[in-house]
Parts: structure tokens; C-alpha cells; sequence
């Protein structure tokens, strides 16, 4: 029986989009109950690069089918076409999911971003990095006039100098990867500066940190280019740079998706909670059907404080939020309503005034 990295390489493929797709749905239904604002661009763009990574999926899958994964001279002289076609077209959508899901990691960066140099920083990634990506997708398969001598090279034509795609390739790889640890970053250079609770505030940058495990993965697939673009038995070696392609994506759309997670985890504790006001907590109401609780707390605010309106910088007026030296005070009410024995099931709401007064 011929040897074949074909299998390897479908399950991979299948699995990681399928992994991304769970986190993505997750995000998706937590923005849409917690916050309503579920149809953001930010969604939009991810869910994009989603469709874009199962085009890829399916069109190296369709190379598989024609012999991809199989050593060179296993594979049918007369598939070596489609063998290429399908890999090279489905290598368009696949590098094209990177930027994309990079913006819309950077969009949602953008929203808790309150000074402009980080602002134009952040832009310029986004920018710069759907620029060279899109290009070296696009150049990837019509690096050839006409772009079918590519995968037909008895066909009249010229193709562009392999040393210039490699290395063209080399350095978009270089800067996709860069531009995963500088997203990395953001969120310490962000939110680091913002006076929070210090569990919270780690807990968010953490959350908004593993685009980092993409940067890694990138520099693992950069590793494969200098080897791949002249190898001898291309239809077996591809195998490895095809599934870091994908995982590169994933990796990243699975990051843009973890940081909304959060509430879920946040609200499961609140509910535990809520069971048994302790502390300020006190029982409102008391029917058969309903328990209701409200707690208030007041504090003044110092370093430690965490409001939602303090992440963007801004209260609902869009006046900005009083600092700690200037003696502002922080009421914080929030109001637990739970039903039992009904079908419906209210989840918490919690209302947070802040108001800011100067000391003597």
C-alpha cells in the first residue's frame, strides 16, 4: 500500500476548523445574550475567515482525493494538475483567513482603546498586514501568466523567479508573525495602564493575550518555507506547511473568541453566589415562585476599583470617568433576580452608577 500523509492531513484540517468553529459559536452566543451587540464588524469579519479556512479545508481535501500526501511518483501523471489546482487555490483562501482574523482580533482591540497613538498603532497592523497577506495570496497562484501554467508547465507561458516567491512568502510569514506578538502585547500596554481590580484586570489581559500561541505557530510554519518551496516530492512534503497554515488561523480566531467566554464563567459564579446572599446581600422578595436579592456596595475608588464604563474610558454620558486623585466615589448596585419552579429563567442583571465628587 503507498505511503500517504493524506489522511493526516484531512483529519487535521477538519478538526482544527471544527475546534474554531465551537469557540467562534461561543462568542457569538455570549455577545448576543450578555451584550446584544452580536452582527459587530468585528464578528463579521471572523466569521469570514471561518468560511474562508473551511474553503481552504475542502479544497486541500479535494487535492487529497487526487493523490496530495502521496509521494510524487506515486501519484497519477495525469491528477498532478488537479493535485496543484485545488492545493494552490485552496492556499488562497487559507492565507487570506489570517489577516482577516487578525482584524478582527484588531477591531475588537479598538473598541477598549482609548488613546489615539494606540489607535493609529493598531490600525497600521491592520493595514499593513491584510496588504502583504492578500498580496502574497494572490501572487501565490497567479505567480504564472496564465495562471493555469502554473499547475499545467507544458502550457506556453512564464512564471515569476522562485527565489522571488520564496522569499516574498518568507517575509509575509515573518510579518504575519510579528504582527501576532504585537496583538499579544496590546492588551498589556492597554488595559495595563487602567485602574482595575488586579484579578480582573491580569484576568482580561491574560484572556486577550493567547494570540500569542498564534505567533508561535506562525513561526513554526515559517520554518517549513525555505524547505518546501524546492523540494523534490512536493506532493508528500506539503503536508506539514498545509496543516501549520490552518492552525495559524484557528489558533487566532480561537483567541478573538476567549476573552468573550469570560462572562460565562462570571455569570455561573454569580449565580452561585446569588443562591446565598452573604455579606451586603439581602432579600428583597419572597414568593413561592421567586427569589429576589439586591446587594449594594460603596467604596471609594483607588487603584483596585473595576467599573464596565472604566474599560472605555467614558461613563453613559461620555464624560469621563472620575480618577483617584480626584476623590471620586464609586457606588456599585447590583441586583440578583432569580426564578425557581418556572420555565423562564431571568438572568442577572447588574446596574453600575459611578459618581465622581471632589474631597474638601
Amino acid at each position: 500500500m503507498p505511503e500517504t500523509k493524506g489522511p493526516q492531513i484531512v483529519v487535521s484540517l477538519w478538526i482544527v476548523t471544527a475546534i474554531a468553529l465551537v469557540f467562534m459559536a461561543l462568542r457569538f452566543f455570549c455577545k448576543h445574550r450578555y451584550s446584544q451587540r452580536f452582527g459587530a464588524l468585528d464578528d463579521i469579519v471572523l466569521f469570514v475567515s471561518w468560511i474562508c479556512i473551511v474553503l481552504y479545508a475542502a479544497l486541500t481535501t479535494l487535492s487529497v482525493h487526487y493523490g496530495l500526501g502521496r509521494h510524487v511518483y506515486e501519484v497519477d501523471p495525469a491528477n498532478m494538475p488537479f493535485v496543484f489546482k485545488w492545493m494552490l487555490i485552496g492556499e488562497l483562501f487559507g492565507i487570506i483567513a489570517i489577516p482577516l482574523s487578525k482584524t478582527s482580533f484588531s477591531l475588537t482591540l479598538l473598541r477598549i482603546t482609548v488613546r489615539k497613538p494606540h489607535k493609529v498603532f493598531i490600525w497600521f497592523i491592520i493595514i499593513s498586514t491584510n496588504v502583504i497577506m492578500w498580496t502574497c495570496a494572490f501572487w501565490l497562484v497567479f505567480q504564472c501568466s496564465p495562471p493555469h501554467r502554473l499547475w499545467h508547465p507544458n502550457v506556453p507561458g512564464k512564471c515569476a523567479n522562485k527565489n522571488v516567491t520564496t522569499h516574498f512568502a518568507l517575509f509575509a510569514g515573518l510579518y504575519s508573525m510579528c504582527a501576532d506578538f504585537l496583538l499579544a502585547a496590546c492588551p498589556w500596554i492597554i488595559i495595563g495602564h487602567l485602574q482595575m481590580n488586579r484579578k480582573e484586570k491580569f484576568g482580561v489581559i491574560f484572556a486577550m493575550s493567547l494570540g500569542i500561541l498564534a505567533g508561535i505557530t506562525a513561526a513554526v510554519k515559517v520554518s517549513f518555507l525555505p524547505k518546501v518551496m524546492h523540494l523534490p516530492d512536493p506532493t508528500y512534503g506539503f503536508a506539514g506547511i498545509l496543516i501549520w497554515t490552518m492552525v495559524e488561523t484557528a489558533i487566532t480566531i480561537i483567541a478573538a473568541s476567549i476573552p468573550f467566554l469570560r462572562v460565562l464563567v462570571r455569570d455561573s459564579t454569580s449565580a452561585g453566589r446569588a443562591s446565598k446572599p452573604t455579606g451586603h446581600s439581602y432579600q428583597l422578595h419572597s414568593t413561592p415562585g421567586k427569589i429576589m436579592s439586591s446587594r449594594v456596595q460603596r467604596r471609594d475608588r483607588g487603584n483596585d476599583d473595576l467599573s464596565d464604563k472604566s474599560i472605555l474610558g467614558a461613563s453613559d454620558s461620555g464624560t469621563a470617568l472620575p480618577s483617584a486623585d480626584t476623590g471620586g466615589i464609586m457606588k456599585q448596585q447590583e441586583i440578583h433576580v432569580e426564578w425557581e419552579g418556572s420555565d423562564v429563567e431571568l438572568q442577572s442583571r447588574r446596574a453600575s452608577q459611578s459618581v465622581g465628587a471632589r474631597r474638601p
